[in-house]
């Protein structure tokens, strides 16, 4: 008798209690991606102000301005990351830490090439500059702003927010990695530079090594389930970067990636890149379809 008050009338379906319940998870996953670009575009906003307010008050100083900015912003994001639910991934591990440099490591060759010659160059010719060693203090200092604040945007808020939606399946999966990944390399190019057909084929060349480059990081973080250990790498890249130009040569702003100076050797740096960066992303690609068919992100927790 008991039974029968369980008894379906016709067209009514039974919930045995042990259903699946993925299409109850598909509706709080694309839910949370809404929340989550809102959250993005609202961070994105904040991160912008931030970064044009927080160097003022350091004028005589800009890195430090800058770093100081990038270190605030990327508290707004961290913010932003708990309350999305992804308080699980503000960590850093030991195994992460290796998997990320294994997966990763030929990317820094495109940093430490160049940075190498112009250190020797240095060191055999005029030397290093008075303040070289304070600033490289601020550069480092600058570097892992820049690293927790890219890695918070991208791979954190976006990575995660675009997994809850789509990383139902393999090829959600890796959607939502290329849209991350194609976001942060558009990110890295101003529509302010590219004025000719040379400039527009550097920014194009730009965003697919940037690209390449999230690809990569995204794969680590998603295998590893923190970015502490992808914040590490992105300031440790472009440390080794900017440890040139503004610890060695004294620039005080960033690079617009775009040159109309030299556009045919920064096209073919780039080239050297994106060629430098294609075994890491293939692996990455690898690893991401035979280990990622299912990942709903941090978010969905």
């Amino acid at each position: 008798m008991a039974a029968a008050k369980h008894m379906a009338k016709p067209g009514q379906r039974v919930n045995s209690g042990h259903e699946d319940t993925r299409t109850d998870i598909g509706k709080r996953g694309w839910k949370k991606l809404a929340i989550s670009v809102v959250a993005w575009f609202i961070a994105v906003l904040a991160t912008a102000g931030l970064l044009l307010v927080g160097p003022l008050p350091f004028s005589d100083n800009p890195i430090l301005g800058a770093a100081v900015a990038r270190f605030a912003a990327s508290l707004v994001l961290i913010v932003v990351l708990i309350l999305l639910g992804g308080r699980s991934w503000l960590r850093i591990t030991g195994s992460g830490l290796v998997y990320t440099f294994k997966r990763a490591w030929m990317l820094l060759l495109i940093g430490i090439v160049p940075a190498g010659i112009s250190y020797f160059k240095a060191a055999t010719g005029n030397g290093f500059p008075a303040d070289f060693l304070p600033n490289l203090g601020l550069v480092a200092l600058l570097c892992i702003g820049i690293g927790m604040l890219e890695e918070g945007l991208f791979r954190g808020i976006e990575l995660n927010g675009l997994l809850a939606g789509l990383g139902g399946w393999r090829w959600g999966v890796l959607a939502a990695v290329f849209i991350s990944s194609i976001m942060f390399g558009t990110a890295h190019v101003s529509q302010e530079g590219i004025t000719s057909g040379a400039a527009s084929v550097q920014a194009i060349l730009k965003v697919v090594q940037s690209a390449m480059f999230g690809i990569v990081l995204c794969e680590t973080c998603m295998h590893s389930r923190e970015l502490g250990s992808a914040v590490i790498f992105h300031a440790l890249n472009d440390f080794i970067m900017l440890s040139v130009s503004m610890g060695l040569q004294g620039t005080t702003t960033a690079s617009s990636y775009v040159s109309t100076d030299q556009s045919t050797q920064v096209m073919i740096a780039y080239g050297l890149m994106i060629a430098v960066s294609l075994w890491p992303t293939i692996q990455a690609l690898r690893a991401l379809w035979s280990e990622q068919q299912v990942n709903r992100g941090a978010f969905m927790e």
